[in-house]
């Protein structure tokens, strides 16, 4: 996946969003970065689909808060999602449940 900047990877994830995983979840996700590339953006999953908007949610189900470069590191596969949060670089709040689902939704490398 090669890209430029963090809001580059942060777009792709509808495209590498596997529709067929995603049967019964419905759950808008809050993403908050911090650093270089600091930001809010908005996940939406419903109806086996997704959208990524920028911006924060009024009542996200999930918040995952990292620095950009840490975050940009767990989309591209340089870093485990779950080593990142045993680290404390991946912050993660409200359903866990949801946040072990998230990581089959999406094709990342």
């Amino acid at each position: 996946m090669e890209t430029n900047s963090f809001q580059d990877v942060v777009k792709l994830l509808p495209q590498v969003f596997q529709a067929d995983k995603a049967g019964g979840i419905s759950a808008v996700v809050y993403i908050h970065l911090t650093g270089a590339s600091a930001g809010d953006w908005t996940l939406t999953i419903k109806d086996k689909q997704c959208a990524l908007t920028e911006g924060m949610p009024s009542s996200p189900r999930l918040t995952l808060t990292a620095d950009s470069k840490n975050m940009m590191d767990i989309l591209t596969g340089k870093m485990d999602g779950v080593r990142a949060f045993m680290m404390g670089k991946l912050k993660v709040s409200g359903d866990m449940n949801l946040a072990q689902q998230l990581i089959n939704l999406f094709n990342l490398p």
